[in-house]
């Protein structure tokens, strides 16, 4: 440490010379004042191998400060994807119990429709189901047909408005 004189000579890792020749100013410690600091002569003799040594240290400590923030950033990764599996899950499970809940809800209505069928033609259950069950078939593809025959019309109507559209405007050249 620098005596307070400013002079005399500087130990190994003290405040004083610990930045000695580092960016080229001495490090002061709390108690130091400037006009203290050491002299150039100080400064030259801690630029030598009290400096590479500090140097060494930073980057050691550099090296060690990056490698927290590497990791930091990891586990934070695998946090935000932790969070998102767990919301998929939630969400597919959700999804699973509703399909189930309609499933059944389906059932029952359908089972209901082909009893309550079968007591108003006075005949047995089986007969009532089977009824039902052409039914719903009957009607799950006369629905799919008609649905297929809009979508080809404003396709073919799309179509041609948009050849109209091409036959409208000037040619070229």
């Amino acid at each position: 440490m620098v005596t307070p004189g400013g002079h005399g000579e500087a130990s190994v890792g003290t405040a004083a010379t610990a930045d000695a020749g580092y960016r080229g100013a001495p490090r002061q410690s709390l108690g130091d004042h400037p006009a203290e600091a050491a002299p150039d002569s100080d400064r030259e003799a801690a630029a030598g191998p009290e400096a590479v040594g500090r140097f060494v240290e930073d980057l050691d400590a550099l090296r060690r400060q990056i490698g927290l923030l590497i990791s930091a950033r990891i586990d934070q990764a695998k946090l935000s994807l932790r969070r998102a599996l767990l919301l998929c899950l939630l969400a597919a499970v959700a999804v699973v119990g509703i399909l189930a809940l309609a499933a059944s809800a389906v059932v029952l209505l359908v089972v209901g429709l082909a009893g309550g069928l079968a007591h108003w033609i006075g005949g047995p259950p089986w007969l009532g189901q089977l009824l039902t069950a052409l039914g719903l078939i009957g009607g799950g593809a006369a629905l799919g047909w008609l649905l297929i025959g809009i979508w080809r019309k404003r396709s073919l109507k799309n179509t041609l408005r948009r050849y109209g559209k091409r036959d409208d405007q000037p040619a070229a050249g």
